[in-house]
């Protein structure tokens, strides 16, 4: 994937995209997926995840309306968090049934 030209415009919102993504998938994306999603850094996308930015950000946007990730990626990004999520569920039910056989 290259580089394209984000225009000033786009970049101001970017911010606003990421706080849509957090509010939306927070608990299934992580900060690099919505880092790679949004071109932004893991860093930005921590700092608004904790609400440390200067201006608070009152306006959510979608990333695909202002045209930083298509559809496509967006879905696709969202199915692998999906599955991880999941993955590790699996494996903390597990851990904890073990657990209680151990104990027995």
């Amino acid at each position: 994937k290259t580089k394209k030209y984000l225009p000033l415009s786009v970049r101001q919102e970017r911010p606003k995209a990421i706080a849509w993504l957090i509010r939306e998938y927070g608990k299934i994306l992580s900060d690099t997926q919505i880092a790679k999603l949004t071109s932004s850094t893991k860093p930005t996308v921590a700092n608004i995840r904790s609400g440390n930015q200067s201006q608070p950000i009152t306006e959510f946007r979608n990333p695909t309306d202002l045209g930083l990730c298509t559809y496509e990626e967006l879905e696709a990004i969202v199915a692998k968090g999906q599955r991880k999520a999941e993955k590790e569920k699996k494996a903390k039910e597990k851990a904890a049934k073990l657990e209680q056989v151990n104990l027995s």
